[in-house]
């Protein structure tokens, strides 16, 4: 099941001259808002907190330096950046938070977590510290673990709307449908037009099987901001299992007409086109996907299958032949390429090739992480 990728949460330049701020998280961590902690200097008669004053300074412009890297791109040297403010500054954990990031960024898990877990230790209540360490642990497979950070950062934080999306999504994973939901709904709850949380919902409803609702949460989305591209493939694979197969067809064109160079809108277009009946299209159709995807092993499939439904063996071979070169367990290409081998009249070719279909539907499913595309 595809989900929007989950958002970690950073903080803003920070001031390094006093004063109680807020500031709001942009970039495309989650978004939120907090108080800067006030590090205003208090006058020269009091010469030791002059001198804590500008320890904090120097560590907040190795902070706001190091942000600086964060968003550059450049993850080691803000990590060395956000090494040294912490080193003047011990106490203040949004260091240890965006250090955690950028671990993340470097695929080097167990430290980001272990960065969390300081920030955490400095302000147990530390809302996007819990949320991002609940994202870490996601990534990982420990779902129980981050769905208590998660439960964590929303009680922390009722309003955290990014964190009630995250452990929606987190439950999905655990296959709490219900309750992933719940949480999804919060969110909408403090945000009607949020885009993460209507397309996450329509993607838990649609894994859970519950096509009409899915199709609504899909249509509610499409209304805040047509043309997207993802939304439209996620309603159209809806409507085909609701058998709604011509409407799912005009979805499919709204996909292509907001993304003309999908691959998938029009891999996903020919087999709708097969399932009408018109092979010669959906043949078309599978060609311009594979002209985007020249490795698009369900494109070669499909096509494979239109050929052998206007029986054109040979040309079907050639397509199933091709789509087990990029997907050599490809139930559905094993399957026509013994369909084309029994029209081409070799039976036993094709005996031996049910054998592999009979051996890969026997064998247990393997269980992958929900994918995380890009947020729409």
């Amino acid at each position: 099941m595809k989900r929007i990728r989950m958002q970690r949460a950073r903080r803003l330049m920070r001031n390094p001259i006093g004063g109680r701020v807020k500031a709001a998280i942009a970039w495309t961590l989650l978004s939120g808002v907090f108080l800067l902690a006030s590090c205003a200097t208090t006058g020269g008669n009091r010469p030791s907190e002059d001198r804590n004053t500008k320890t904090r300074e120097k560590a907040a412009r190795y902070y706001n330096e190091g942000l600086s890297s964060l968003r550059g791109g450049e993850y080691r040297d803000a990590i060395r950046l956000f090494e040294k403010s912490v080193q003047l500054d011990p106490q203040d954990p949004w260091p240890y938070n965006d250090m955690g990031i950028a671990y993340g960024k470097l695929g080097m898990l167990d430290k980001e977590i272990s960065c969390y877990d300081k920030a955490i230790g400095l302000e147990p209540r530390f809302a996007q510290a819990l949320n991002n360490k609940g994202i870490a642990l996601h990534m990982l497979g420990r779902y129980d673990e981050a769905r208590q950070s998660l439960e964590s950062a929303v009680k922390a934080d009722m309003l955290y709307e990014s964190a009630h999306i995250n452990l929606g999504i987190v439950l999905a994973s655990q296959k709490r449908y219900e309750l992933s939901l719940l949480s999804l709904d919060n969110a909408l709850r403090l945000d009607p037009t949020s885009e993460r949380a209507l397309f996450n919902k329509g993607l838990v409803l649609e894994e859970w099987g519950k096509y009409e609702d899915a199709v609504k949460a899909y249509d509610e989305l499409l209304r805040l901001r047509r043309g997207y591209a993802e939304v439209y493939l996620h309603k159209a694979t809806c409507l085909e299992r609701l058998e709604r197969v011509p409407e799912a067809l005009e979805v499919l064109e709204l996909a292509i007409q907001a993304k003309p160079d999908s691959a998938e809108a029009f891999c996903r277009r020919g087999w709708v086109l097969g399932k009408l009946g018109k092979h010669d299209d959906a043949v078309k159709s599978f060609d311009r996907a594979i002209s985007f995807n020249s490795s698009y092993a369900e494109a070669y499939a499909g096509k494979a299958a239109c050929l052998s439904a206007l029986g054109q063996w040979e040309a079907s071979l050639e397509a199933s032949d091709l789509a087990l070169r990029h997907k050599p367990q490809s139930i559905d290409a094993l399957k026509v390429k013994a369909e084309a081998l029994r029209g081409l009249g070799r039976e036993e070719e094709a005996k031996a090739v049910l054998d592999q279909v009979k051996a890969l539907e026997a064998a247990p499913a393997v269980e992958t992480a929900p994918q995380t595309p890009s947020e729409p």
